[in-house]
């Protein structure tokens, strides 16, 4: 699910005929929205957006892997690989490469001292997964 200030939009679907539940392409494909809950529970979510790298979601084929890690320090790191560059509708397409942000161990908002750093660039490869490897090394 992705929430917007007009409410939330549903982004895994039941088929009606099948039942079988699917899942579609966001209808916003420049912006990141993490969740971020004080307690277990998961009451009152601190909802944080940047439109400053696409959504964080690794995919290959039918699968969806994490790419939201949390370092050793406690700082969150928000990997979006840019899986929507492949949608055959130009909508749903973003206008990102793959890109990392941070988010500092005990804030709620993106680093802007961090930035957006362009994992693409850099590598010369687009980035399909990533883990958490130890302190702040990620594997890519």
């Amino acid at each position: 699910m992705l929430f917007r200030d007009d409410g939330w939009a549903r982004i895994i679907t039941k088929n009606a005929k099948s039942g079988v539940m699917q899942v579609n392409a966001t209808q916003y494909p420049n912006e990141c929205w993490i969740a971020m809950f004080d307690n277990e529970q998961m009451d009152k979510p601190t909802l944080i957006k940047t439109d400053k790298q696409s959504y964080s979601c690794g995919r290959m084929r039918s699968q969806y892997y994490q790419c939201t890690w949390a370092a050793s320090n406690g700082d969150i790191y928000v990997f979006a690989p840019n899986v929507s560059r492949t949608q055959t509708d130009a909508r749903q397409r973003s206008d990102y490469k793959s890109s990392v942000m941070r988010i500092k161990a005990g804030d709620n908002k993106f680093d802007d001292a961090y930035g957006t750093v362009d994992i693409e660039t850099a590598c010369g490869h687009a980035l399909y997964r990533c883990w958490h490897l130890s302190g702040s090394y990620f594997l890519l």
